[in-house]
């Protein structure tokens, strides 16, 4: 059986990182840097930040906090498929 812990990236689990502060505080500094970006591209770039297999779980969150930096509504996310490392 696999714990939450043993899912997470061995520098969160060191660190005691909590997801949600985590992906809302890099939402938060891409909407600053980024503030135009479409939904597949902010989904894209999440898996790029975070491409830990356990982080995974924390792109509605990641969307919904760029979001709302942003002062949009949440756009409904597709899935994203990652093919490969970027070039």
């Amino acid at each position: 059986m696999t714990t939450l812990a043993s899912a997470l990236p061995e520098l969160c689990v060191q660190e005691q990182l909590d997801c949600t502060a985590c992906t809302n505080s890099t939402a938060k500094e891409l909407a600053d840097a980024c503030p135009r970006l479409p939904a597949r591209v902010v989904a894209r770039l999440f898996v790029q930040i975070h491409p830990h297999p356990g982080c995974a779980r924390m792109l509605r969150n990641f969307n919904r906090a760029y979001s709302e930096a942003v002062g949009e509504e949440p756009a409904p996310l597709r899935p994203v498929l990652v093919t490969g490392a970027a070039a």
